[in-house]
């Protein structure tokens, strides 16, 4: 009963976990990113979640991820009645590989710890613990990293190995990754060769993602959060490039230090940024470009101004397929900049709100509705919200199209709030 008070399993599991927990794989990431985590990998991976306890996500594979066998390379460690077999082993190398190269993980990337389960005792004790791990079949001369979590546990579990085991904490003297997880009167232990984890290191070697390293010709890196908001909003939401004729423009109201404009100007031909502030990524002033000629490929303008009082320059770049803002501002200011930037928009062109609520959580549906009423009213349409790894708790990113008239006639009284 102790057990099932301590370990709950998430919303998507929908049942109570057991004492013990067929896990396959073990997730750490961040409290706060946990449900966004539990949704991304069921919709993208094949794994569901089948618990949870604080920061620690327990998953299964599905059926269909368990019938690939080991191929040459790292391999699992596995004992004769370990819970993940030996078959699983290029499952979960698979899926390692996957999630270090995952863009729309995007900044939470940074924070997260996986490893494959390969037995589970039924005992938190750290002496017990210690001794399994003594008694594992490790080759000769291996030198195991220790991973321990509660953290708590891991001092007496240190303890007891250095006497029999050699023991580094430096992955690259290590040739096993050894990670512990204590919880709920019982332990999931994973003893792993440390080439099973090169994609993740070499993702750690490259910044805090894959996606820090964003491939641009003059080497950008993302100079702000916002970066994530965009790239991981484009993989959800992708934009239909056929819709424009001529270059695809980008139009960024609030750009500094330049994150949405980043990763705009990597997608579109060329992106103007408005914002009185200094931008942190290379740009152009509108004045050097000769009247007439596009701008260089992938550049990005800057109008050192506020957008109130920014027409000239915006009309002489329009129309603009993809538009972001993400501007600290109450929402109905953020709604007075769509109602200008509306007239330079495309049809078919994309919006990228950004939501910040400075009301109590519990009015979050009130405030988008009224977001989605305000939105119709000005003539977009298909809005999704959605709640991105990059976005921070008290604020959501609203995607929406910018329709023809005959699709705004064509619309439903009662249009439906899709969350993403």
């Amino acid at each position: 009963m102790a057990a099932a008070a301590a370990v709950t399993t998430t919303a998507t599991v929908g049942r109570a976990m057991a004492g013990k927990t067929a896990a396959d794989v073990i997730l750490v990431t961040t409290r706060d990113g946990m449900r966004r985590m539990i949704k991304w990998l069921e919709a993208r991976y094949p794994v569901q979640a089948c618990g949870q306890a604080d920061r620690i996500l327990f998953l299964q594979f599905r059926p269909e991820a368990r019938l690939t066998e080991a191929q040459d390379g790292p391999a699992l460690i596995t004992t004769q009645d370990s819970v993940c077999p030996p078959k699983q082993a290029r499952a979960t190398q698979d899926l390692i590989e996957r999630l270090s190269q995952d863009r729309g993980i995007g900044t939470a990337g940074a924070y997260v710890r996986f490893f494959p389960v390969t037995d589970q005792l039924p005992s938190d004790d750290p002496v017990a613990v210690a001794e399994y791990l003594r008694r594992f079949p490790l080759p000769m001369g291996s030198r195991l990293r220790l991973s321990v979590w509660p953290g708590d546990k891991a001092k007496p579990i240190l303890d007891e190995l250095l006497p029999h085991c050699e023991l580094t904490p430096r992955v690259e003297d290590s040739t096993h990754l050894v990670s512990v997880v204590s919880q709920a009167g019982h332990t999931w232990c994973s003893v792993a060769e440390k080439s099973l984890f090169n994609e993740y290191f070499a993702m750690k070697q490259r910044g805090s993602n894959a996606v820090y390293n964003t491939g641009h010709p003059i080497g950008w890196r993302a100079v702000s959060r916002a970066y994530y908001k965009m790239d991981e909003s484009l993989i959800r939401r992708p934009l239909d490039q056929r819709m424009r004729d001529g270059p695809l423009v980008g139009l960024d109201v609030g750009a500094s230090p330049g994150g949405w404009s980043q990763r705009m100007a990597e997608f579109c031909d060329y992106v103007v940024a408005v914002d009185p502030a200094v931008l942190s990524v290379p740009h152009l002033r509108p004045e050097t470009i000769p009247s007439g000629e596009s701008p260089p490929k992938h550049a990005i303008i800057h109008i050192a101004g506020r957008i109130e009082a920014s027409d000239t320059e915006l009309a002489r770049f329009a129309p603009y397929h993809l538009c972001a803002c993400d501007m600290n501002v109450p929402r109905r200011q953020a709604m007075a900049f769509v109602r200008q930037i509306k007239p330079y928009m495309a049809i078919g062109g994309r919006l990228v709100l950004t939501i910040k609520l400075s009301e109590r959580q519990n009015h979050l549906m009130n405030i988008l509705a009224e977001v989605k009423d305000n939105l119709r009213a000005l003539g977009f349409g298909n809005l999704t919200v959605f709640h991105l790894f990059a976005n921070k708790n008290q604020e959501f990113t609203c995607v929406a199209d910018y329709l023809s008239d005959e699709s705004q006639l064509q619309r439903t009284p009662q249009e439906p709030l899709y969350f993403g």
